[in-house]
């Protein structure tokens, strides 16, 4: 079962799978879009994070994934940091 963790706006803002692996979904508030996920995220010294959640020993890769929109809202480019994409 995944948990999820959403704002006072409504937005996704933290899930984290069974196998405990977090990630963290970053918006642009003004365009309602996502424009950064982080995959495995480190949760040490970062805010906003769910109440006892935390990254587990071996964990916090931060696989950072980032998305560019058009004028018209529309995904035009993710680049990620995660090398086995």
């Amino acid at each position: 079962m995944v948990e999820k963790h959403y704002d006072e706006s409504g937005y996704l803002t933290w899930s984290r799978g069974e196998s405990g692996i977090i990630t963290q979904w970053i918006y642009d508030r003004k365009l309602g879009l996502v424009v950064q996920r982080v995959e495995d995220a480190q949760t040490d010294g970062v805010s906003g994070v769910p109440a006892g959640w935390m990254t587990l020993p071996g964990n916090g890769r931060n696989i950072v994934t980032d998305y560019e929109y058009d004028e018209k809202k529309r995904l035009v480019c993710c680049l990620s940091t995660d090398i086995s994409l």
